[in-house]
């Protein structure tokens, strides 16, 4: 059993997530082979209860799509890539002039999941952690360490 540890550095917040190799083993070796890594995790006003980080180039996984959900749950870790280019102007976070991807974490009820891989669930410190993923809409964005367990 793979696991990964998310660590909000701000925050102080730990959890653990294990990684679903059965159902989505590219993603989890695309993860896996990024990590230690540390992203900025900002928060998604429209959908729902959800932080992200953008992955720009050289970043961007190119990996495609498997475990794809669409009803997501408090915990779910999901990865989703779209070939570029997305804007032609790029977003305020990186640029989307060419591939696209983000990392989410879900972390309440009320998320709109919109087809990504999913790759981990959170499997401890879920409650703690989501407190402090709400904290992110107001306090702003939070750095969050993901490595290896």
């Amino acid at each position: 059993m793979e696991r990964i540890e998310l660590l909000m550095l701000r925050q102080k917040v730990r959890a653990v997530a294990t990684l679903l190799m059965d159902e989505a083993p590219k993603t989890c070796q695309a993860i896996l082979g990024i990590l230690p890594a540390d992203f900025k995790f900002i928060t998604c006003a429209w959908s729902g209860a959800e932080i992200l980080t953008y992955l720009d180039p050289p970043k961007v996984l190119k990996i495609e799509p498997e475990n794809l959900v669409w009803d997501v749950l408090p915990g779910d870790l999901c990865y989703y890539y779209m070939a570029g280019p997305v804007m032609k102007e790029g977003s305020y976070v990186g640029t989307s002039t060419t591939d696209y991807a983000e990392i989410v974490i879900y972390y309440d009820r009320h998320a709109k999941g919109s087809g990504g891989n999913l790759f981990a669930r959170i499997t401890e410190g879920l409650e703690e952690f989501a407190k402090a993923a709400g904290r992110i809409r107001w306090e702003g964005a939070e750095t969050i360490r993901f490595r290896r367990l």
